[in-house]
């Protein structure tokens, strides 16, 4: 089954804010080089999306760039570009990089009811919009963590060719399930505002929940489906805390002894329920014959500190795809 929409329209874009800058976005912009903001008006949602965009510095490189974009975990924000060397990393190497910081607790999806169409938006007036502006070739991946873990993968299931390459990194790609929902519903709750699942998909094993269930549509990640070769990776920690979460060696907040508590206890709940989702998700799509990568980490809780590594160890898997050499 398929939800009919009508086709998108490309997103206006300006690179002027038009409301304040958080103070994240402020930092970013203050202390990473080469990184500018932009703003995405969305016909679907009649909103401006933020983003912080980074081009290669060098005209070679910058001319006819691939793209690709990162989507933030359940709160948005500006954590790719913050906390890890994101940004450096892919235009060093040719790419552009567009992080939306819009979108807390969207799940970047359409939602059954209300004004969120981030599918819409993401998959299709973004690129529609943005690449002209950049002069990029057309090649793109995604690639979200946490809460967005989920989004790239049904944004690539549901947006057929759009993207030539998806990462999804310490997510729970079976949503319908009663784990699932469970943990869709804990982590509104935790937002402190009146939101359900059913507010977002509805009956979670109605038709339209199930249509964004990525683990109930692997077939949609296949060359057949997809119509060309898609590159995937995978990623999940063990939940075990290691150095990237303790008091003293962890990058996020050292010596933050709170902070240090919060990654080892509830965020190595959180990555052990994640890493069990991403074993599932490696299983499911080695019997269905789905190329891809999956990278399990014996040590690791769900925080920043673990999450960065996505950005290197994604990068064979994902520049083949985006016509770059995998060095």
């Amino acid at each position: 089954m398929t939800w009919e929409r009508p086709g998108p329209q490309p997103a206006q874009i300006r690179f002027e804010p038009s409301r304040p800058l958080s103070d994240d976005e402020t930092w970013v912009l203050g202390n990473v080089p080469g990184v500018e903001y932009a703003e995405a008006y969305s016909p679907a949602m009649n909103m401006n999306v933020n983003m912080l965009i980074a081009r290669p510095e060098d005209p070679v490189l910058r001319e006819d760039a691939p793209t690709i974009y990162l989507l933030n975990g359940l709160i948005g924000g500006t954590g790719w570009f913050q906390f890890t060397d994101a940004v450096d990393f892919y235009t060093s190497r040719g790419v552009n990089v567009v992080m939306v910081t819009s979108g807390a607790f969207s799940c970047y999806t359409n939602w059954i009811q209300g004004n969120d169409q981030w599918d819409t938006f993401l998959a299709g007036e973004l690129p529609l919009g943005l690449e002209p502006v950049l002069g990029a070739n057309g090649k793109r991946a995604i690639m979200g963590v946490s809460m967005s873990a989920t989004s790239a993968l049904s944004l690539a299931q549901n947006n057929p060719g759009t993207y030539d390459g998806v990462a999804s990194i310490s997510g729970c790609a079976s949503t319908t399930s009663p784990l699932g929902k469970i943990a869709a519903d804990e982590v509104f709750a935790s937002a402190h505002i009146p939101l359900t699942f059913e507010d977002v998909w509805g009956d979670p094993q109605g038709d339209y929940a199930r249509y964004y269930d990525p683990m109930l549509n692997l077939r949609k990640l296949s060359d057949e489906f997809q119509g060309k070769d898609v590159a995937i990776f995978i990623s999940s920690t063990s939940g075990l805390a290691g150095s990237e979460s303790l008091t003293t060696t962890n990058d996020v907040a050292p010596g933050d002894v709170e902070q240090a508590i919060n990654f080892v206890t509830v965020g190595g709940r959180i990555d052990i329920g994640a890493n069990v989702c991403t074993h599932v998700l490696h299983q499911r799509m080695t019997m269905r014959g789905i190329d891809h990568v999956a990278r399990f980490y014996p040590q690791g809780t769900h925080n920043w500190n673990s999450f960065k590594w996505a950005v290197p160890d994604s990068w064979p898997t994902l520049a083949p795809a985006l016509g770059k050499q995998p060095l």
